[in-house]
């Protein structure tokens, strides 16, 4: 990863702070991509090695990246059912009840569906 931040900040003439940005988003999709199909707790503790063999590379306030890597985590866990153990257990909790389970992108486009065609179900009193 080091490399690769490396070789893009030389490429594109990035200033200090555009590679720290730039690692910050890198580790953000990454874990994001990562945690959808991993359970977030191996995958930060396989994570915050590599973090800090990466944060001498970096100039600047390197906070940053760990709030990248919490946030990527945090969002990819949210992605799929196995990205988070709670997940899991709501699951088979709902696959023993008549309730069918809907992932939250379908869920988000049925909402936004349902306001844009106009029905609006959602209304404010």
């Amino acid at each position: 990863m080091t490399a690769l931040i490396s070789t893009v900040s030389i490429t594109f003439s990035l200033s200090e702070a555009g590679t720290l940005i730039f690692a910050a988003l890198l580790i953000c999709w990454v874990s994001a991509v990562l945690s959808a199909f991993i359970d977030n707790i191996p995958y930060v503790a396989v994570s915050i090695p590599l973090i800090h063999q990466l944060i001498p590379t970096l100039s600047g306030e390197t906070e940053v990246v760990w709030w990248a890597l919490s946030l990527g985590v945090r969002l990819g866990g949210n992605a799929t059912v196995v990205g988070a153990s709670l997940f899991l257990v709501g699951f088979v909790l709902l696959g023993s009840t008549a309730i069918h389970f809907v992932t939250w992108p379908l869920a988000i486009v049925l909402v936004a569906y349902d306001y844009f065609r106009g029905r609006r179900t959602f209304r404010h009193a």
